[in-house]
C-alpha cells in the first residue's frame, strides 16, 4: 500500500516538474530543477506531448541537461519546420495567382507565438476555403503534383513529401453542445482579415474562440495533450491586452461552452501563472488536478483516436445503427459541397454514395473499423465520459 502511494506521488511530482517548466517556457523565466529530477521521464513526457522542441530550447537556453540528443532533436525539428512553412508561402501565392482566399487556421498561426516559430510543431497545415473553391482547389494541388489522402467530408487532405495540407470548407465539423457550432463557424470569414495576396488571418477574438472550441472538440474525442494549453496561454500573453474579452466570454456563453471556458482559464492561472483576463468564478482545484493527469497521461491527441462514446452520447435518442447508416449513407447536405452534381438534383445522391466509396476505398476499412468499434462501445465507457466531461463544462 506504501509503495503505491509513492509511486502516485512521485508520478504528482513529476507532472508538477513537467508543468512547470513549460510555466518557466510561457514566462520566459529559469526553471530550477531539483536534483531528484527524473530527466529520462521528462524527455519522454515532451515527446509524448509533442513538445520536445520545447523542452530542448529550455535546455539550451538555461543549459539545464546538457544532453547533446535534445540539442541536436532541436537542430531538425527547427530545419524541418521552417523547410515546410516555406513550402506553404509558396503554395499560397500560387492560390493568390488563382485567385482563391485561403485562410490557415491553428498550427501555421499559433507557431508565431512562440520565441521562434519553428519550435511549434504540426502534421499538417489545415487551410480553410470558401465552399465554391473546392473544386479549384482540388484541381490545382493535383496538378502541383499532390496525391490525395483523404476526400471524405468534412476534411480534404494532400501529401507531396513532407508537405501535407488539410483543406476544410467549415473549420468545425461537429456540434459538441446544443448549440450549432458548424453554422457558427461557418461565418469564419466574416471574422477574417487579408494578410497578403490572398492570404487571411481570423481576428483575434474570434481565433481564441475557435482556439477553446478546438480544444474542446478534442477533449469531447478522448483527451487533448498540453500543447493545446500551452497554445492557448502564449495566446493570451501575445494578445490578451487589445481583446474584447467580454464578447469572447460572451460569445463561448452562447455556444453553451461558459464553464468550459471557465476551467480552461483557471487550468491556465494554476498549471502556467497565466493570469485571466476578466474575473472568473472560483476554480475547482480537484477537477484540474483531475484534468492535469487526464492530459499528462496521454499523448497530443488524448486517450483514444476512437469517438464512440462521444457519437453515442450526442446521438440522443438516435440508435446507434442509425449512427452507423447516416455514416456510410450520409444527408446530400453533408456532401454536396463535394459532390456538386446532387444540388438541386437529390435524387442522384445514390450515386454520390457510390462515388464517395469508390473514390476513398483506401478509407472504408478505417470506417468499417470505427463502425465495429461503435456497435460495440459499452454504456459504462459512455457514462464515464459523460461524468468527467459534465465536470470541466462540456
Amino acid at each position: 500500500m506504501n509503495e503505491q502511494t509513492n509511486e502516485k506521488t512521485a508520478a504528482e511530482l513529476h507532472d508538477e516538474l513537467f508543468t512547470e517548466l513549460l510555466a518557466c517556457f510561457i514566462n520566459e523565466t529559469e526553471p530550477l530543477l531539483p536534483d531528484c529530477a527524473d530527466i529520462g521521464g521528462l524527455v519522454a513526457a515532451a515527446y509524448m506531448q509533442n513538445l520536445l522542441p520545447v523542452l530542448a530550447w529550455l535546455d539550451r537556453k538555461w543549459r539545464l541537461f546538457g544532453s547533446g540528443e535534445l540539442s541536436s532533436a532541436l537542430k531538425r525539428t527547427v530545419y524541418a519546420n521552417a523547410s515546410r512553412r516555406h513550402a506553404f508561402g509558396l503554395l499560397s501565392k500560387k492560390l493568390t495567382e488563382g485567385g482563391i482566399a485561403h485562410l490557415p487556421v491553428k498550427g501555421l498561426y499559433l507557431a508565431e507565438l512562440y520565441p521562434i516559430p519553428e519550435l511549434r510543431t504540426f502534421g499538417d497545415i489545415d487551410i480553410l476555403i470558401r465552399p465554391g473553391d473546392r473544386n479549384a482547389v482540388h484541381k490545382l494541388l493535383v496538378d502541383d503534383g499532390f496525391t490525395v489522402e483523404t476526400d471524405w467530408e468534412p476534411t480534404y487532405s494532400y501529401r507531396r513529401a513532407a508537405e501535407f495540407y488539410e483543406v476544410h470548407t467549415n473549420i468545425m465539423d461537429i456540434n459538441i453542445t446544443g448549440a450549432d457550432m458548424k453554422a457558427y463557424f461557418a461565418s469564419a470569414w466574416e471574422h477574417s482579415r487579408r494578410r497578403d495576396g490572398l492570404l487571411y488571418e481570423l481576428s483575434p477574438e474570434f481565433h481564441f474562440i475557435y482556439i477553446l472550441c478546438h480544444l474542446a472538440k478534442h477533449l469531447y474525442g478522448g483527451g487533448a495533450g498540453m500543447r493545446m494549453y500551452l497554445d492557448a496561454a502564449l495566446f493570451v500573453k501575445r494578445h490578451g491586452e487589445g481583446m474584447d474579452w467580454r464578447y469572447v466570454s460572451g460569445e463561448l456563453e452562447s455556444l453553451g461552452l461558459g464553464r468550459f471556458f471557465a476551467t480552461v482559464m483557471n487550468a491556465l492561472k494554476c498549471w502556467f501563472g497565466t493570469e485571466p483576463p476578466l474575473p472568473l468564478p472560483e476554480a475547482d482545484i480537484n477537477t484540474l488536478d483531475e484534468l492535469k493527469r487526464f492530459t499528462l497521461g496521454a499523448d497530443l491527441f488524448g486517450h483514444a483516436r476512437d469517438r464512440s462514446a462521444v457519437r453515442i452520447r450526442n446521438a440522443g435518442s438516435t440508435s446507434r445503427t442509425g449512427l452507423i447508416l447516416r455514416r456510410i449513407f450520409p444527408p446530400a447536405e453533408d456532401i454536396e459541397a463535394r459532390y456538386t452534381f446532387i444540388k438541386g438534383r437529390r435524387w442522384l445522391l445514390p450515386a454520390a454514395w457510390a462515388a464517395r466509396l469508390f473514390t476513398n476505398a483506401s478509407r472504408v476499412r478505417k470506417e468499417a473499423e470505427g463502425m465495429k468499434r461503435l456497435a460495440q462501445t459499452d454504456n459504462t465507457a459512455v457514462m464515464s465520459h459523460d461524468a468527467f466531461m459534465k465536470k470541466i463544462g462540456l
